[in-house]
């Protein structure tokens, strides 16, 4: 996981325009810093993110470096050592099935989404609070990783829904009830009640512009829903009773409700992800459990989920370059389109990769200048 985070971490800008985007952030606000500005000045930026304890971050990563590669490669590391830790905690058998999952399901989500990416992590202890039942320490966390970002509000949910064996025909009844809903674009209510908890209009149009495609439909939301409820429901028998293992089924039902139910939604299914790891750990205990077929099944359907985000993001991941060497890649639209500092494509390190020591503002140029 180490190894796989320190070539995330080292890619230059791969994955879209959210790095771009994560990388002025943290360049103004580490120069807002070392110009004398104050910590309010920081969090409350014109044009930032209205999460306080993102912002923060910010802030405190400016007193370590004022170089967007250092500051992201540091977080990347940071994320796959908590996926790490949580499987290691979680996962009591075959961890490497898990990090196979790990693979189709969520690995190439880790190269553009930053900042969602580190409230999941946060989000981690959650599955602790809940199981042991302190509803203190779970309000802290999903505060904390709403903080971060305002989708880690959908957690509260699961602290709520009873630990419980569920009848298997109630979990096939609300999947379908889930679809059904999903076709028909309810999910967009919850949408518009999302926005106005985590920055009003501005992602208020954001979210509503995604039905403006007609017909607009994520079939590889209902596949994967599917399949995971197919596995869960044929190896069901094998679950145990016990307050950690039906915590863990609540939280792989709820990622698969969630999306059935945003299936008209091109950014909707994002808000599984906050419980991913119990699907990675529930998966692969019954898989352990089950018939060799299944682990061969699994490893398969991980490699077509990891295949299609290759072949579907195409040049926003091939070919891969780090930022250890300077330039750019030939023909990368989403570097001509969004790179506010031409000078890192001369020199990736003109900021410095640690100010410990000293920094020169002069060095800087900021879009805030």
């Amino acid at each position: 996981m180490l190894a796989l985070g320190t070539f995330v971490g080292l890619g230059d800008m791969l994955g879209g325009y959210d790095r771009y985007i994560y990388g002025e952030i943290f360049d103004d606000s580490a120069d807002i810093r070392m110009a004398g500005g104050s910590y309010n000045s920081v969090i409350n930026m014109s044009g930032a993110f209205e999460e306080k304890g993102y912002m923060t971050y910010n802030y405190l990563m400016s007193f370590l470096t004022a170089n967007r590669y250092i500051f992201i490669l540091i977080s990347t590391i940071f994320i796959f050592l908590s996926f790490a830790y949580a499987i290691k905690k979680y996962v009591h058998e075959n961890w490497v099935f898990t990090i196979i999952l790990f693979l189709g399901m969520f690995f190439f989500f880790t190269f553009t989404y930053l900042r969602e990416v580190l409230a999941i992590c946060i989000s981690f202890w959650a599955l602790k609070a809940i199981t042991e039942r302190k509803l203190w320490l779970f309000i802290v966390i999903v505060i904390l990783a709403y903080s971060f970002h305002h989708s880690a509000v959908i957690l509260t949910i699961l602290y709520f829904i009873p630990r419980r064996k569920w009848n298997p025909k109630y979990i096939v009844t609300i999947a379908a009830v889930c679809f059904f809903l999903g076709v028909l674009g309810v999910s967009r209510f919850g949408f518009m009640l999302f926005s106005s908890l985590s920055g009003g209009d501005r992602r208020a149009d954001m979210y509503e512009n995604e039905y403006d495609v007609e017909g607009y439909f994520r079939i590889d939301y209902v596949v994967e829903a599917i399949l995971f409820l197919t596995c869960i429901l044929s190896l069901y028998h094998r679950l145990g009773n016990d307050r950690r293992t039906l915590v863990l089924l609540n939280y792989s039902l709820a990622f698969c409700f969630i999306l059935l139910l945003f299936t008209r939604s091109a950014q909707g299914g994002r808000l599984s992800w906050y419980f991913l790891i119990g699907v990675l750990t529930l998966l692969t205990e019954i898989i352990h459990k089950g018939p060799t077929q299944w682990r061969i099944f699994m490893v398969v359907v991980s490699f077509f989920l990891f295949n299609r985000i290759v072949t579907g993001w195409d040049t926003l991941l091939s070919p891969y370059k780090s930022f250890l060497s300077d330039g750019h890649r030939d023909n990368d639209k989403v570097f001509l389109k969004f790179e506010y500092d031409e000078k890192y494509d001369e020199d990736k390190f003109y900021r410095p990769a640690f100010v410990l020591f000293g920094y020169d503002d002069n060095s800087s140029n900021s879009s805030l200048e």
